[in-house]
């Protein structure tokens, strides 16, 4: 670990558990953040734990992309549209909520995928997920401007259909009620 500052040798050896070791022994696969900063640092991180990390962005491009698809298509089905609103919801209190302390915006799950990433030696990252997806998986570049206009409109649209349509669904079972209806 030569030409690594003490502070970071010192936080890889005092990670939760003693996962900083970098060998690559069953007990030592773990991704942590004393990989994170070791690979920062340029250490080399063992193949289990590079193998830890490419499993970790795996499951973030999968459960994040699942996530976003659900936020824009959710409403159409009537059984998750309360799950959809939910998943709205979090997303706003996140990208407005969090935004204000980290910048309008911020996503916890990209937040955790891009330091994965990093970790494997990724850089140049884009600043939205949605232009990281359309580079990876489709091989499109867009203009940033494009992307953010995109999100925006398809985010703005998916949530006044899943509240108006939560509030159809509402009102439609409240009116269905028995002790709803006034009997002359």
């Amino acid at each position: 670990m030569a030409g690594m500052s003490a502070s970071v040798a010192s936080r890889m050896t005092t990670c939760v558990s003693g996962w900083a070791r970098f060998d690559c022994t069953i007990s030592s696969c773990h991704v942590c953040l004393a990989t994170i900063l070791a690979r920062q640092a340029g250490v080399k991180v063992g193949l289990c734990n590079m193998w830890m990390l490419r499993v970790a962005d795996l499951f973030f491009v999968v459960f994040h992309t699942a996530f976003v698809l659900f936020s824009i298509t959710g409403f159409l089905f009537p059984r998750l549209r309360k799950a959809n609103l939910i998943a709205l919801l979090l997303t706003a209190a996140s990208w407005f909520g969090l935004g204000l302390r980290y910048g309008l915006g911020f996503c916890p799950l990209t937040e955790w995928h891009w330091q994965v990433l990093h970790a494997m030696g990724e850089r140049g990252l884009p600043r939205s997920y949605i232009q990281y997806l359309f580079e990876r998986i489709l091989g499109l570049s867009l203009p940033a401007a494009s992307i953010d206009i995109l999100v925006g409109v398809a985010f703005g649209l998916s949530l006044i259909l899943s509240v108006s349509l939560n509030l159809r669904d509402y009102r439609r079972r409240k009116d269905s009620r028995p002790d709803s209806r006034h009997s002359d």
